[in-house]
């Protein structure tokens, strides 16, 4: 039986290239962008729930395996866009202050330190 799906290239930007298909086989939704030659993604849709009559949709970064921070971009379509509303968040696993973080020597010893407690549970 066919679903809901989406259909995205494997390597993508902001919503580009994005498409949405009915049960029948029908486009419902579809985006450009620069990324129709790459490999596509085929996914089961999911219904996001929609607030204030905006859809939410959540990102995640992963910096030398350890997660660094989530983004929320919004739009009142189901595929969002460069447009759309983002709220960035910056995890810090460092008894470090944002003082002390401002130079690269700051950067590196706190970034050490989240690796520490990524891999090892250690805390400074």
């Amino acid at each position: 039986r066919m679903l809901f799906r989406s259909t995205k290239p494997i390597v993508g930007r902001i919503g580009e290239n994005i498409t949405i298909t009915g049960t029948g086989g029908e486009t419902l939704l579809q985006s450009e962008g620069r990324f129709g030659a790459r490999t596509l993604v085929y996914q089961e849709k999911f219904d996001l729930p929609k607030r204030d009559d905006y859809y939410a949709i959540l990102g995640g970064w992963v910096i030398g395996g350890i997660s660094a921070g989530v983004g929320i971009r919004e739009d009142k379509s189901i595929i969002t866009g460069v447009d759309s509303p983002f709220s960035a968040l910056r995890f810090v696993f460092s008894s470090h202050t944002d003082d002390e973080i401002k130079d690269e020597e700051g950067i590196e010893e706190a970034e050490a330190d989240a690796e520490k407690v990524a891999n090892h549970g250690d805390k400074k």
